[in-house]
Parts: structure tokens; sequence; C-alpha cells
């Protein structure tokens, strides 16, 4: 199981609203190369259905003195829900994001001072490529403990522990390529994938589960 949050990792309350819409800074910063630069690709959004359990479902289920904390973790699930599926070229090579990341900010510091809409374009694109974005393993890493809170909240509750149980077991599956259960080797790690497609498919399963998560409360 994981036990430490991820180093860095902001909380959902902390971001601003986005008044910029991701197809919009993308194409701005395609103007300047800087999108291809990075090899960005904008994923569409699935329409999800989501039920989201009230303050009085949460204290039913979790009892007055686990609700607040309840609240938290289920924020980061709805949080991660309304977030933006952006990928990149660079795969599993961390390290070459990270360098050529370091160059673009260098570059769109340059643009603030020439064109009037850059530092907008640049506050907006960290919020959804760094802090939004989907395809970060931080982001479902986030997700993964969140939903491993939630089920030490419920141990009260034997079906409910339990079925939360199996929905992080096969986040863990996918996030890790471990079996919780045997300990064996299923898959890659999702650090080590290199393909968009295959990451956009763990994306949606993250997704589906958060859904399912939220359906069992409300």
């Amino acid at each position: 199981m994981l036990n430490e949050p991820v180093p860095g990792q902001s909380q959902p309350d902390s971001f601003p609203k986005a008044n910029l819409p991701p197809a919009v800074v993308i194409k701005h910063l395609q103007q300047h190369g800087i999108a291809d630069e990075l090899g960005l690709v904008l994923f569409e959004k699935r329409p999800i259905n989501v039920t989201t359990p009230s303050p009085e479902e949460i204290v039913r289920v979790f009892g007055d003195g686990k609700a607040q904390k309840a609240e938290q973790h289920l924020a980061v699930l709805t949080f991660f829900l309304e977030g933006v599926p952006i990928g990149d070229k660079f795969g599993s090579n961390h390290t070459e994001r990270k360098e050529k990341l370091k160059s673009v900010d260098t570059r769109l510091q340059e643009l603030r001072e020439k064109d009037p809409i850059a530092e907008k374009v640049t506050n907006q694109f960290h919020m959804f490529y760094r802090d939004q974005n989907q395809f970060r393993g931080n982001s479902l890493y986030s997700v993964l403990l969140g939903v491993q809170n939630l089920m030490r909240l419920a141990t009260e509750n034997g079906q409910l522990f339990s079925r939360l149980g199996a929905i992080y077991h096969e986040l863990y599956k996918n996030f890790t390529g471990v079996d919780l259960k045997t300990k064996e080797k299923v898959g890659p790690s999702y650090y080590k994938i290199d393909s968009l497609d295959e990451k956009l498919k763990i994306v949606h399963l993250f997704e589906d589960k958060i859904v399912e998560t939220l359906s069992l409360l409300a």
C-alpha cells in the first residue's frame, strides 16, 4: 500500500479557476512553436455522469468524527475528474521532459515582455499541464492515495471497506504494474509507459473508478 503523499503535491483548493480554455492556451503556444517543441496533445474529455455525495451522506457513511477528512479525500477525486488530459512527446523520459520545460520556461518569460497575453497564457499553461494534467503520474497517484485513505476511514464498515479495497487494488495494479494480492508483476509501471493511447486508457480507468467510488457514498 501507499503511505506517503507526493512531495510538492498541492491540494485541489489551492488552484485558481481557469479563464482560458486549454485549446486556446495550446493554440497560442503553437504560434510560438512551444506546443510542437513539447509535442503537446490535448485529448477530448469524455462526458461523465457523476453523483457527488452530499455532506449529510458523508456524515451518514463515515460519522461526524471522520466526515471532514473524508470530504478532503473526496475533493482530490473530484478534482481529477475536472482535470485536463494533455500528453506530450517525452513518454517515460522524465529527465528530458524536465530539461525541456526549463528551456520552455525561459522562452515563456521572454514572451511576457513582448506579448500582453503571454503572462495569462503562461499561468494557464502551468495550471493545465503541470497542476491539472490527468496524464501526470502525480495526478494519478493522488487519486490512488485518496481511495486508500477513504478505505482507512471505512474500516468499521466492512462492506464499504471491501468495495473500496477492490477499487484500490485495481487502480494500484494499473498504476504500478504489480498485483497487490499475488505481488506479481502484471505490466509496466505507469511511469514507464511511452504510448499516449495506453496512458489515456489508464486515465479513463481512473475516472471510471472515481465515479464508482462516489456512487458508493451517494
